[in-house]
């Protein structure tokens, strides 16, 4: 479809999904155990994670009260998020007027809403937030400017007030949606009843009236007169209901084409019916007009996606249009809009989708590398399956996916990806030999072949890409090997901030970029000039003479080498253009099997599960307690967060360290001022 640019998708989370409700700056799931998930802004803490940082990039999961419970439901707004779990309670968190307990600061942690007593079976709000229980009655709080409490006044309440029932007639009811500023309730015997702002009609008793503070039944006369509704949605000033027999009616705000029925005026007198011709006769599941959003959804039996209303800015679509869903792996089983050019879906296998185009707040997720982002109109490039992806890479803000080990895509940062805006690498150069690994940097991406030959696209002003200039590479160059000694080919490869390294076949290592500290390690080979556009010999004649290299990591400034015995044989207080062993501090007697390099630091994991670290510790990345720099190996704080934990994976980046345990759970400590971590000077986790 043209409408909506891209969709990505959380298989990588292996979770089977049965509900996803995007907001208007937030995202939340839930799958089949009960586990609940959120992901994008947190400004608020509204994602319930515990996490006080205003950003998660990727769905983190929801504890607090929940913890140990099923989620049954959930709903997620502006500012807050809310789930009925199995004990049938209302749980919510997040901006602290909103929660309904009115606590002083906001919640992080999910909590009770203790005013609502007896058993929870249905919720909605946004700024104004209903509970509906089991003997139908109706607990509301918030704002109340417009009588939208529906308690007979118009008085706002931070606690839950009881929503006056006299117009229900004993009647069950069995469904509550809320508007922006107005509420509509459906009962047994299908008929609706709407309080608070009428001034567009949006109340459905053909008139503008400017306050309702208690429920009346929706006209019975007209248009709508005998007629029996089975679902009712309620958006900004417009009120959406769905007949017995398939027809949908709108009344209230229709500028932004919320009727669906070819028309975007507003008359407080009309009452719409959507156009459901392009349905081709489907059957209609359910119809979403979420608060916040200006795009309706509709839903059919057979799993077809369909939408209306205005996308963004100008861009109306004034009639169902259907979505192209043909990239999901099994038909939809729910859909709904958030914020304009959003739309999510689940697929009867569990997989959730997401359609749009992201806005800076993260809603979607795609700010972590295993979300991938799979382009349909932009740049024309073909979808793919998560299948497909052999190898991810991540460089200054954009992500490098390898497909079925011949075709490259890049996405995000447009000022620093190597292919420009984004999108497929030239892979022409591959031929009978498979791409096995790629290597991101600050803007360049290397890509090393089965055969042992090393390419290299993207920016090149210190000459990163190793082709002999310093010309930036719009398609792959393959990166000279005219210093290498014999027939030799590239094993291994390490990028750091402005230099890279490489082992070869012969057990060599080459290194190429700049080279202002030494951190080629060439030795005199390397004075002549601060920069070097080839690769060149890295001197071994001394502490690496006679030694196998097994492991590489380059910093800003300088390098890492690990032999085969698990010794580490770069590094010193002092700049050095050769190679010097690191003996000193705790690495002493350590066999080292994994390493990595920040901006300012180093980190190593020894075979007997210690994790050192060395270096620069302003942002707290050594991860000892302190921020005191260190010159020699010292042992990270495993207590506490890590205490018991095995170690099997240690990822480095600038001023951040991260680690993966043997139960899968992800720590991380250092500068958190991006939101990378929950912020603390040893490690500490996200929940998984």
């Amino acid at each position: 479809m043209s409408s909506l640019m891209d969709c990505l998708f959380y298989n990588d989370m292996k979770k089977n999904f049965t509900a996803a409700v995007v907001s208007s700056r937030s995202s939340y799931l839930l799958d089949s155990e009960g586990v609940a998930y959120s992901v994008g802004y947190n400004q608020n803490k509204q994602l319930g994670t515990g996490a006080t940082i205003q950003t998660i990039t990727y769905p983190a999961s929801i504890g607090g009260a929940l913890s140990g419970k099923k989620v049954l439901s959930i709903h997620g707004c502006t500012s807050n998020g809310f789930a009925i779990a199995d004990d049938n309670k209302l749980y919510g968190w997040g901006k602290a007027s909103n929660v309904g307990t009115n606590p002083a600061n906001d919640v992080a942690d999910p909590i009770q809403v203790t005013g609502v007593t007896g058993n929870v079976v249905d919720f909605d709000g946004v700024d104004t937030f209903y509970a509906l229980t089991s003997t139908s009655a109706i607990f509301s709080w918030g704002l109340n400017n417009n009588g939208q409490l529906g308690n007979g006044g118009t008085t706002t309440s931070n606690t839950p007030v009881a929503v006056i029932t006299t117009a229900f007639n004993s009647n069950r009811i069995t469904k509550i949606s809320a508007g922006a500023t107005h509420a509509c309730a459906l009962d047994h015997l299908g008929a609706a009843y709407c309080w608070g702002k009428g001034n567009s009609g949006e109340l459905g008793n053909g008139a503008a009236i400017t306050t309702q503070n208690q429920p009346i039944r929706v006209a019975n006369t007209g248009t709508l007169a005998g007629k029996v509704f089975v679902s009712v949605t309620c958006s900004s000033s417009l009120t959406l209901m769905l007949t017995d027999n398939g027809v949908l009616y709108a009344f209230g705000f229709n500028t932004n084409a919320g009727f669906g029925d070819g028309t975007a005026t507003s008359d407080a007198t009309t009452v719409g019916v959507t156009n459901l011709t392009p349905l081709g006769g489907k059957t209609i599941a359910t119809v979403r007009a979420d608060v916040g959003s200006s795009i309706i959804t509709l839903l059919t039996t057979d799993g077809s996606v369909f939408y209306w209303g205005l996308l963004s800015g100008s861009n109306k679509v004034l009639t169902p249009t259907l979505l192209d869903t043909s990239i999901m792996d099994s038909k939809a089983v729910f859909a709904t809009g958030g914020s304009s050019y959003n739309i999510m879906t689940l697929s009867a296998s569990g997989k959730v989708y997401a359609f749009g185009s992201q806005s800076t707040y993260n809603e979607l997720g795609s700010g972590f590398a295993s979300v991938y982002t799979r382009p349909l109109i932009m740049n024309n490039n073909p979808t793919f399956d998560s299948r497909d992806v052999t190898d991810t890479t991540m460089g200054n803000g954009w992500f490098a996916i390898t497909l079925n080990s011949k075709r490259i895509i890049t996405f995000g940062s447009s000022t620093s990806n190597p292919v420009s805006g984004g999108g497929t690498v030239d892979t022409t150069f591959v031929g009978d030999n498979n791409i096995t690994k790629t290597y991101a940097a600050q803007d360049y991406l290397f890509m090393l072949k089965g055969d042992g030959k090393l390419y290299g696209v993207g920016g090149n002003t210190n000459g990163g890409l190793g082709d002999g200039t310093n010309t930036k590479r719009t398609t792959p160059v393959q990166v000279l090997t005219t210093n290498f000694v014999g027939s030799t080919f590239i094993t291994q490869v390490a990028t750091g901030v402005n230099h890279n390294l490489a082992i070869t076949s012969d057990n060599k290592i080459y290194g190429w970029g700049t080279s202002s500290y030494g951190e080629l390690g060439c030795g005199s080979a390397c004075a002549s000039a601060a920069s070097k556009n080839t690769p060149m010999a890295v001197d071994m004649s001394n502490v690496l003479s006679g030694k196998t290299i097994k492991l590489l990591s380059c910093g800003n400034g300088f390098s890492l080498v690990v032999d085969a015995d698990g010794q580490l044989g770069i590094g010193s207080t002092a700049n050095q253009n050769v190679p010097v062993a690191i003996t000193g501090g705790e690495v002493a007697g350590k066999v080292i099997t994994q390493v990595g390099s920040g901006s300012l630091f180093n980190a190593a994991l020894t075979s007997d599960n210690v994790l050192l670290s060395w270096g620069g510790n302003s942002a707290q990345q050594l991860g000892d307690g302190g921020n005191s720099d260190s010159g020699v190996p010292k042992k990270v704080t495993q207590t506490g967060a890590l205490s018991g934990k095995i170690i099997v994976r240690l990822f480095v980046a600038l001023a951040n360290c991260f680690v993966v345990t043997s139960d899968g759970m992800l720590y991380g400590w250092g500068n958190n001022n991006k939101g990378l971590i929950i912020e603390s000077a040893t490690p500490t986790t996200g929940r998984d």
